[in-house]
């Protein structure tokens, strides 16, 4: 993750991103684009779970 862009190997362009909090709720709704995707601007620092398309999940945490 550099400046608010989260880099995702393995997927295609286009794959949706689905951001959640940590209880669940969707934060952000994206479409990644040149391997990467912008996190949601103004979102408290913490952890957040990604989920990539139909190829999984992973949890980040952001500063």
């Amino acid at each position: 993750m550099k400046d608010g862009r989260l880099f995702i190997e393995g997927a295609e362009d286009g794959t949706p991103i689905r951001i959640y909090t940590t209880d669940g709720r969707l934060v952000a709704l994206a479409q990644l684009t040149e391997g990467s995707v912008s996190l949601p601007v103004g979102r408290p620092a913490g952890v957040y779970a990604v989920q990539v398309g139909s190829l999984g999940s992973t949890l980040i945490r952001t500063q």
